[in-house]
């Protein structure tokens, strides 16, 4: 229960500062607004449906979107086009996709899970009990 708590403060936080943006964007620059607002209402529906599986699903899958995601860098290093003075932008039929964004918090996933395997390898090898704080979503801890 505790953890669901934290969710739905999590997702309402987002929301209020999501409006609150919007709301001063509005006032600045109306036009920029709609986009603003779509994106926030894309963000908390993508907030939400990532909640939804649980986190085994998400470390089966992390190996594959890792390998995907270096695919992508390489392929944006040799096709990327040059905007803003960087070359790190892919352009994907009419989306413009920084590839690089994607990667930050895959690489921070997988050395979480790589920590994590170790951990438990050294915890195997060495015969110590498992100690720490509770995660939302963890099984048997």
């Amino acid at each position: 229960m505790e953890c669901m708590n934290r969710k739905i403060a999590i997702g309402g936080l987002i929301i209020v500062l999501g409006l609150l943006s919007y709301l001063m964007l509005s006032s600045i620059a109306p036009t920029e607004a709609t986009g603003q607002f779509l994106f926030l209402t894309a963000g908390i529906v993508l907030y939400i449906l990532v909640q939804l599986p649980l986190p085994a699903f998400y470390q089966k899958i992390l190996p594959y979107a890792g390998a995907f995601t270096f695919l992508l860098l390489i392929v944006t290093l040799l096709l990327g086009r040059i905007s803003h003075g960087a070359m790190r932008w892919l352009p994907i039929g009419p989306l413009h996709l920084q590839i690089s964004e994607f990667a930050k918090p895959i690489l921070v996933l997988l050395l979480a899970q790589f920590a994590a395997y170790s951990r438990a390898s050294l915890r195997a090898r060495h015969g110590r009990r498992k100690s720490g704080p509770r995660r939302c979503g963890a099984e048997n801890n």
